[in-house]
């Protein structure tokens, strides 16, 4: 106010007071007095922050039993040892039985001497002939060509003879035999001799690759075989039941021990029906939907990652629910079959989303709004308490862990008001606390 209101004011005043007395010169001030300006609002603001959200949702359940796995041999035999006692823990692939691998052995080595002969055989035919094999083989043409020529002359003789009738007829036919004898024993030798001086050919050599490559073959299926002769482990567990013994015969059918698996652990849980629709999607779209469990029965609430397996097609029409299943990872062993827990199923995930704490979004007619805290200085050092309250309609998504995810309306960074927002109104003037705008 300036001094000539002022002035103004007070001469008024006690014009009042004298045509109308001091009750009516009171009432004139209060008038004619500036209304004071009510005080700023105090209120708590926070930053939106980008942060990464998932919804989701959580149920009751109960831990069903372990999975159990038949172990069943590979190979028929009697038993000869077993190697692990009921309830003791096994990994996978650790022995649990021996079979009589007596037969299966013996199919082994001579595969395995077959497959080294056809080896040798390809690697001399493709190293060509020593000097010493073709000497040998000259040396086998040289004699085969003498005894040609020997029987030859023999049968000469024994021909003129015959037709003589100085030498009989079975004479004869055996000089003729041996001719004929001598004849291609020196055709065999120049034959070898030609091989071994030619070399193989390509063919011969495809034959010889292709025979060592079936021997191979074969030596590996045995030594599958004797391998089968150890029954393993599957899976890592406890034995829960052995179903043979020593001496016992085993076919390849019938299962010999029975194995609980701690790897796993399954979930089943009913599902509320109005979320059906969402969850067969997620299942047709193949989407990776994790499961975390806490079990109330272990100390320090701690939780085991798991996922969806299966969701059911059916809804119960009693409970209104349908069934879904999940495997739950138990490396250490600590869960069991029955133990109730909390699962807690993500249905939903956004990174770096923009979100602010839930007690920023306040409903307006039938809006969604936040209030955004403006500082007086904004170009000044350090953070204002004095600003004003600015509304802003937005679109929110997942809620989780107090906080709410802001799809449009907000930029990132900016300070919503948290707490005195309730009764504010566009425009209004706010503080902060003290130790906010440190």
């Amino acid at each position: 106010m300036t001094s000539a209101q002022r002035r103004l004011l007070l001469i008024a005043a006690a014009a009042a007071v004298v045509f109308l007395g001091v009750p009516a010169a009171q009432v004139l001030m209060r008038v004619l007095a500036p209304e004071e300006e009510p005080p700023a609002a105090a209120v708590g603001t926070a930053a939106a922050e980008h942060r990464t959200m998932r919804e989701r949702l959580r149920y009751p359940g109960t831990l069903q039993a372990e999975l159990h796995t038949a172990v069943v041999p590979k190979l028929a035999g009697t038993v000869q040892a077993v190697h692990v006692r009921e309830n003791q823990s096994v990994e996978r692939d650790e022995q649990l039985l021996s079979i009589d691998d007596r037969i299966v052995r013996l199919e082994m080595r001579q595969a395995e001497a077959a497959m080294n002969a056809a080896a040798a055989e390809l690697r001399r035919a493709r190293r060509g002939a020593r000097d010493e094999e073709l000497d040998s083989a000259r040396a086998t043409v040289s004699q085969a060509e003498q005894d040609f020529t020997v029987a030859e002359n023999a049968f000469r003789r024994a021909e003129r003879l015959y037709e003589q009738g100085a030498l009989s007829r079975s004479d004869f036919e055996q000089a003729e035999n041996r001719l004929a004898r001598a004849r291609t024993a020196l055709e065999n030798a120049r034959r070898e001799l030609k091989i071994l001086e030619d070399g193989p050919t390509a063919e011969e050599i495809d034959a010889l690759e292709a025979n060592l490559e079936a021997a191979r073959r074969h030596y590996e299926l045995a030594a599958l075989r004797y391998d089968d002769a150890r029954v393993l482990a599957p899976v890592s567990g406890t034995v829960s039941e052995l179903l043979v013994e020593h001496g016992d015969t085993v076919g390849t059918e019938d299962p010999v021990a029975l194995i609980v698996s701690d790897e796993l652990i399954k979930l089943k849980l009913p599902i509320p029906e109005r979320h059906y629709g969402r969850f067969i999607e997620l299942d047709r779209t193949e989407t990776h939907i994790p499961v975390t469990v806490r079990p109330t029965a272990l100390d320090g609430n701690p939780q085991f990652e798991g996922e969806l397996t299966r969701v059911g097609r059916t809804v119960a029409p009693d409970s209104r629910t349908f069934t879904v299943e999940a495997a739950i990872a138990n490396p250490e062993g600590e869960l069991r079959g029955g133990m109730y827990v909390n699962a807690y199923i993500t249905v939903q995930e956004v990174t770096d989303a923009i979100a602010v704490p839930r007690g920023a979004v306040l409903r307006r007619a039938h809006r969604r709004v936040v209030f955004v805290f403006e500082p007086e200085n904004r170009n000044g050092e350090g953070a204002a308490r004095h600003g004003t309250a600015r509304v802003k309609e937005v679109e929110t998504g997942i809620e989780a862990d107090g906080m709410v995810e802001v799809r449009a309306g907000l930029e990132p960074g900016a300070t919503v008001i948290v707490r005195g927002n309730a009764f504010l109104e566009d425009g209004q003037a706010v503080r902060r606390a003290a130790e906010e705008a440190q």
